[in-house]
């Protein structure tokens, strides 16, 4: 083999050899910046969803819904099981007041991400509106059970809500009945629960094994 030709192949492969290490370091600097510094983090790493989805939303907060719409529907194609871009655009058609597709957007993330919070506190307030009270109180028991700090607000709208008969009938299945042994009598607890069953659901059913 040539002189040349043997600079060029050991070249090659220390190319090769750098190459894993250069993503392992772009992969740290990227998930590092993505929720400061989002640009910076894309620069590294162009699809990372973290850092699209914080892009994305500091876009809508700063009043440019079509480039965070843009952003969003990326990070869809590239992500197509993030819940968060679908809170982004529901937000976007809300604030446009189309009401019916944030809704549904607004399930879909908390379909994709359970623990999305933002997209539950919409979807309760919309259901409360709606004067459907039972659906609501399991967004609003699923927010208090993620997010404890946010369960003095949640209580006091509770208190309020207790005024109107329809929430009473709503929420007295789901409180604690001396009969049953202090557990609620809700007819949602009648199956086997699963993660998407009330939390007060599961104190009904023995722990089982996988």
């Amino acid at each position: 083999m040539k002189p040349t030709a043997r600079i060029a192949l050991f070249v090659g492969f220390g190319l090769l050899a750098l190459y894993p290490g250069y993503r392992i370091v772009a992969h740290t600097i990227a998930d590092t910046a993505a929720m400061d510094d989002p640009e910076r983090a894309l620069r590294w790493i162009p699809d990372h969803p973290r850092a699209l989805l914080a892009l994305a939303e500091r876009q809508l907060a700063a009043g440019d819904p079509s480039a965070a719409a843009t952003t969003a529907r990326h990070l869809i194609r590239v992500a197509p099981l993030e819940g968060g871009p679908q809170r982004v655009l529901a937000r976007i058609d809300a604030a446009a007041g189309n009401t019916d597709r944030a809704r549904t957007r607004f399930n879909r993330a908390v379909a994709l991400g359970p623990r999305d919070m933002r997209a539950r506190a919409w979807l309760a307030d919309d259901l409360l509106v709606q004067g459907r009270y039972a659906e609501a109180l399991d967004h609003i028991d699923r927010i208090m059970a993620t997010s404890p700090h946010t369960r003095p607000a949640l209580l006091g709208v509770l208190v309020r809500l207790s005024a109107l008969p329809a929430f009473v009938d709503a929420l007295t299945p789901v409180l604690p009945d001396a009969r049953t042994g202090g557990k609620p009598t809700s007819a949602n607890c009648s199956s086997r629960p699963n993660r998407t069953s009330p939390r007060w659901c599961w104190p009904r059913w023995p722990a089982t094994t996988a």
